[in-house]
C-alpha cells in the first residue's frame, strides 16, 4: 500500500539524504492502516516528493515514552540540537489529549538513493534464452538534475532471423522518478506482439539488477496498457498500487495523470 505524507522542508531533506530514518506521528486513524512493507511518499511545500519504505513501527502510548526508547539521531535531532530534545517539542503538534486518545507512533523508513561514486557500466554479453537475445545499443550516464540515473538500453531480437522485435532498457539505482517510471521500460512493435517477447526480454534484463546488488526493482504502466499490464502479472510482481503522478513529472506534463506500479523482489530479506 501507499500512503501520503506532508512534511516540512527541514526534516524532509533529513529523510531525503538519510540523516533522519524515524519520523514520529500520532498514531490517528490513518497511521493504523500503515503496515511495515507499505511504502510512503513525502511531499514538502515545493511539491518536491521522496519515497520511502516502512521498515518498522514502533508504538508507544506518549512521546515521553518514546522519546526514553528510540534513538533520537535518528528522529531528526542533530549534533546542534540532541543534547536539548526534549518530548515536548511535539506538543505543538499533538495535545496530550490527543497523545493519550491515540497513543503514539515512530515510522522507521529506509529511504532509496543513488550512489554515483559507486556506480560502473559491466559487460553483458550473453542475455539470451530459447529465442532472443538483447543486443546492446547504447550506454545511458546519469543525468542528476533531471533525476535520471545510469541505464542500458537493448533490441530484443530473434535468434533465427537477427530481425529486432522491440527494445529494452534498465535504469540502475535509485531516485524518486523511478518509483513512477519504473526501472525498465519495453516496447515489441506491433506485429510482433503475442509472443511474449517483453516477458522473456525481462527475465533476461534482471540479470544486470541481480549485479548491481539491487535488492528491488519497480515496473510501471499506463492503467489503459492492458499489454504491458498482463506483463507485469505474468512476470508474477507484486501490485502496488495505482499512483497519481506529481504535477512536476515528465509524464504528468506529457498529459499522464497515473500509473500502475509494480514491484520486483530480487534480494529478500531474513
Amino acid at each position: 500500500m501507499i500512503h501520503r505524507m506532508n512534511l516540512d522542508s527541514n526534516p524532509f531533506e533529513m529523510i531525503k539524504n538519510g540523516t533522519k530514518t524515524i519520523e514520529l506521528r500520532l498514531n490517528d486513524e490513518k497511521r493504523r492502516k500503515i503496515k511495515v512493507g507499505d511504502y510512503i511518499i513525502f511531499r514538502n511545500s515545493s511539491l518536491s516528493e521522496i519515497f520511502v519504505e516502512v521498515v518498522r513501527l514502533h508504538h508507544f502510548k506518549t512521546f515521553k515514552e518514546l522519546y526514553e526508547n528510540l534513538p533520537l539521531d535518528k528522529c531528526g535531532y542533530d549534533s546542534t540540537n540532541i543534547d536539548t530534545a526534549n518530548y515536548t517539542d511535539m506538543d505543538s503538534y499533538y495535545t496530550n489529549l490527543l497523545q493519550t486518545k491515540y497513543g503514539v507512533l515512530g515510522i522507521e523508513v529506509k529511504t532509496y538513493n543513488y550512489d554515483q561514486k559507486m556506480f560502473t557500466f559491466k559487460e553483458f554479453a550473453n542475455l539470451r534464452d530459447g529465442e532472443i537475445n538483447l543486443k546492446l545499443n547504447e550506454l545511458v550516464k546519469e543525468n542528476l538534475t533531471k533525476g535520471y540515473v545510469p541505464s542500458y538500453r537493448y533490441n530484443i531480437v530473434l535468434n533465427e532471423s537477427d530481425v529486432t522485435v522491440g527494445l529494452i532498457d534498465i535504469r540502475i539505482g535509485y531516485m524518486t522518478n523511478l518509483f513512477y517510471g519504473g526501472h525498465i521500460g519495453y516496447r515489441i512493435e506491433k506485429e510482433y506482439r503475442g509472443n511474449k517477447y517483453a516477458k522473456k526480454a525481462c527475465e533476461l534484463i534482471f540479470k544486470i539488477a541481480k549485479s548491481y546488488d539491487l535488492e528491488k526493482i519497480y515496473i510501471t504502466c499506463d492503467p489503459n496498457n492492458i499489454a504491458s499490464r498482463k506483463t507485469c502479472e505474468a512476470l508474477d510482481l507484486n501490485y502496488i498500487g495505482l499512483v497519481d503522478l506529481p504535477v512536476n513529472n515528465e509524464m504528468y506534463l506529457e498529459g499522464k495523470r497515473e500509473v500502475l506500479v509494480f514491484e520486483k523482489v530480487l534480494i529478500k530479506k531474513d
